[in-house]
């Protein structure tokens, strides 16, 4: 996802995306495929702008097998 997207978006986005090599299978949960959420509340936008990076977390729905 680009820096920008957020410009273009009217309301928050979340893309799944098949899980790139170099991206932790930690991080995927042990899955083939990650979650780019792109949020669009004033909050959480100043949260990340203050943070200065991306943040990477666990989400809340568990997927069975």
């Amino acid at each position: 996802m680009c820096r920008h997207c957020g410009a273009f978006l009217a309301q928050s986005t979340c893309q799944i995306l098949r899980r790139a090599n170099h991206v932790s299978t930690v991080i995927a949960g042990g899955q083939d495929t990650v979650g780019l959420r792109v949020p669009n509340h004033p909050v959480a936008l100043e949260l990340l702008r203050m943070f200065g990076a991306e943040i990477a977390a666990p989400s809340a729905i568990h997927v069975r097998n």
